[in-house]
């Protein structure tokens, strides 16, 4: 069944026990539960962690990294936690990513991808204009930047299975 959810004009969604969200554009986050045949039920929770970056990742623990618009072309991403008995997504923590977003004065051009993969319970690796950067939050929800590798222009994706991820790399030597 399809259903209407507001996005746009930029939208990411991500799906992981149960939980679905999807965020982006000028539209609030939105959380959803899904069953065994992907029937989506809610919202049952919405959030707004600044808009205009569609990137966010839900995790089996009800966990959420989603990129966020601080102000002007400042992005980092944001942690936070969906309690699903109660409907409450709570922002837990924020990190700036330098290099990330709109460049300086504008939309044009934009450094936009900010793409995440889940490395761990709780470390996360982002893909954005410097590289990948390597997120971990501490049993107190606090995220801290663990550090940027250089993969040798900007990331534009990632993806990971356990500690190995896979890269995207754009620019003037495009390479995965």
């Amino acid at each position: 069944t399809i259903v209407d959810v507001a996005v746009g004009p930029f939208s990411g969604v991500s799906a992981a026990g149960g939980l679905a969200v999807v965020w982006g554009g000028t539209s609030l986050l939105s959380a959803w539960h899904f069953d065994e045949r992907g029937a989506l039920a809610g919202p049952i929770a919405t959030a707004d962690f600044g808009r205009g970056q569609p990137d966010a990742l839900v995790t089996a623990s009800g966990l959420l990294l989603a990129s966020t618009h601080r102000w002007g072309p400042y992005f980092g991403m944001s942690l936070a936690r969906l309690d699903v008995r109660n409907g409450a997504l709570t922002k837990l923590s924020a990190v700036e990513l330098s290099g990330a977003g709109f460049s300086s004065g504008g939309a044009r051009p934009a450094n936009f991808p900010l793409e995440s993969a889940q490395l761990g319970d709780s470390s996360f690796a982002v893909a954005h204009q410097k590289g990948i950067a390597l997120l971990r939050a501490d049993r107190n929800g606090i995220l801290r930047v663990d550090t940027i590798l250089d993969v040798g222009g900007p990331a534009v994706n990632v993806d990971a299975r356990g500690d190995t991820a896979a890269v995207v790399v754009a620019g003037g030597y495009p390479a995965v």
